[in-house]
């Protein structure tokens, strides 16, 4: 089993979330989460949020392009929790992953109130005001030269 990180694992969705449970995708969560930090920019963001993003909380406004890009490397589907308007991933084993959760402020709990389809995330018309496919392509392709794809 891998060693634990820094992660807070008894307060249940107050930070990222990264199982243990197995190693191998552990490892592979940890690599992604380093290159999806150094490939958040403005340019990721919602346009109407562009203006709020900071470099010293890079994962705000990114957990939409995020949930996508988790999505493409380990399946799953994606949930939102609509008081919050966030998005994260449940793995099929149905493991939580939520790589932007540090953008939320802490002691909110989420709640999955929606389930929504790649096709909802990428063409809904809110999707297509906030530009969500270009975004994407954006981080994905960051994320993949950090990789050496």
């Amino acid at each position: 089993m891998p060693p634990e990180r820094e992660f807070d694992f008894d307060s249940p969705r107050q930070v990222n979330l990264i199982p243990t449970n197995n190693s191998e995708r552990y490892y592979k969560l940890l690599r992604l989460q380093d290159a999806l930090r150094i490939s958040w920019q403005a340019d990721t963001v919602a346009l109407w949020e562009r203006e709020r993003w900071s470099s010293c909380l890079p994962s705000f406004g990114q957990c939409t392009v995020t949930a996508l890009v988790v999505q493409d490397i380990f399946g799953g589907k994606i949930v939102k929790d609509a008081i919050n308007d966030h998005f994260w991933n449940i793995l099929d084993d149905g493991t939580e992953v939520d790589l932007s959760r540090e953008q939320l402020p802490e002691g909110i709990v989420l709640k999955i109130t929606d389930e929504r389809t790649r096709e909802y995330m990428l063409e809904s018309e809110r999707a297509v005001a906030a530009k969500t496919s270009e975004r994407y392509q954006l981080l994905r392709e960051r994320v993949r030269q950090f990789f050496g794809e």
